[in-house]
Formats: C-alpha cells, structure tokens, sequence
C-alpha cells in the first residue's frame, strides 16, 4: 500500500470519534503509521480491540481506545481528556463516528430524528470545543469533519442526509472562528465506500450497476482513500486550507 509520510504529525495527539471500525479505523491506522499519538472513542469494544491488534502487529504504535457513545457528551469529554492525560495536548481532531441506517418517510419518529443530530452533528461542535484551547496553546491545529456525498439509489436515508448537510455549514463557520488561532477546519465528503457493512446491508444489483456507470474512476473507494485526504489535511501541507469540503467520490456524477 502506497503511503505518504508527514514529519510534522510524528507524536501528535490526535483523537478521532468512530474509530473502531469502516473509515474510522482506516483514519487510526494511517495516523498510526505517521507515528502520531491516536487515541480514539467507540461503542464496539471488540473491533477496537481487534484494530488494536492489527496496528500493533504492523509494527507501529497502538491507539488509546475509550469505549464510550459520542451522543453523551460527558462521555466523549472524559474520553478527549484520558487521551489528553495520556499523550499531551490535541492538535488533530477527526469527527467521524456516524451511522447510515434506511428509514421511509413514515417511519421516522421526532426521536429518532432527534438522535440522528445527536449523533452525527452535535458530538462534531462539542468535541470541537473541547479542544480548541489544546490547539490555540499549541499556535494551531486542524480538525476534519466527515460528511457525505451523494451515492447511488440515495434514498430512505432522509434524516441522515439532512444531518451530514448541517457538517460543512458547522466547518464553515468553525473555520471562520478558529482562523484566528491558525486552527484550520476541514470537511472531508466520502462517496459510497464499499465497506463490509455497506456490502452486506445496501449494496444491491441495481446499486452496484450505478454506481459502475455513474463513478469516473473504475474501482472502488477504500476507507483508505478517505483516510489519505483526512491525513493531509491534517498536516502542515494543508496549513491553508480552510473551510473546504474535499469530496472523495471518484468522480461520481
């Protein structure tokens, strides 16, 4: 596997939500292999372990794991201050703990509605807050928020949908905030990645052949793709980037 190094994230902390699995755990192990100091927060125990393993046996430092569900925000805080505790200062913040369930229109219940923002937008600014003193005491930092982009068949996800398009409005404005204090905030929009999840619950025939005639590139995303664009934008290469939204979709249109 191809891999880019960035000498400016070796012993970096860095903490990303979701990690345990799918893109997430792609986005710990490249930060891992950057010889950062990756700690990150999840409900599914026995993935993060098993990442844990795998990382460690690539010969690179292991991620600080904290079980916890980023939509109780004492938890996501006591999760962002352990890893504090344990490494140092935050400078690289990855907001990506997120869940693309299906629903019909007349499914949706005001609380599952409610909890789709609970999970995928709020823990975005609240994590943000927590540690953007850890950025401005170290003269900058960046933080990526995960978005979507569009993909085949993209229906029965309404509520997801409308809460990954509230992302790039939230790292709009955050970017405009924290520019000040050389913290730069990013979106990172993923096309339709073929993770086993993906490939088990959604990915149909029909999908599959749009996605075949729709995407420019002829193969498929990787979590690894999205992690590459989420790494750089992380590094002092990126240090002017701002307020963007990178789509990682292959071309798809």
């Amino acid at each position: 596997m191809r891999e880019t190094m960035y000498a400016d994230l070796a012993g970096r902390t860095v903490f990303v939500t979701g990690g345990a699995s799918g893109i997430g755990s792609a986005i710990v192990t490249r930060f891992c292999a950057q010889g950062a100091n990756v700690g990150f927060i999840d409900i599914a125990e026995r993935e993060a372990q098993g990442l844990i393993e795998t990382i460690r046996a690539q010969g690179n430092p292991p991620p600080v794991f904290v079980e916890g569900d980023v939509r109780d925000l004492d938890e996501l805080k006591k999760a962002i201050s352990r890893v504090r505790r344990k490494f140092g200062m935050i400078s690289v913040l990855v907001n990506n703990a997120a869940k693309d369930d299906r629903h019909t229109l007349e499914h949706v219940t005001p609380d599952y509605w409610d909890d789709r923002f609970s999970l995928l937008v709020r823990p975005m600014f609240f994590a943000a807050q927590a540690v953007a003193a850890d950025m401005r005491s170290r003269a900058g930092g960046s933080i990526v928020n995960l978005g979507a982009a569009d993909r085949p068949l993209n229906s029965s996800r309404s509520a997801y949908d409308a809460a990954k398009g509230a992302v790039h409005g939230l790292t709009k404005s955050l970017a405009h905030e924290l520019g000040r204090d050389a913290i730069r905030v990013n979106t990172v929009s993923p096309g339709w990645v073929l993770t086993d999840r993906q490939r088990e619950l959604w990915l149909t025939e029909n999908a599959a052949a749009e996605l075949k005639t729709r995407q420019s590139m002829r193969r498929d995303i990787t979590a690894i793709d999205v992690a590459n664009v989420v790494v750089f934008l992380a590094s002092l290469d990126a240090e002017m980037i701002t307020g963007q939204e990178i789509v990682v979709d292959g071309g798809y249109r």
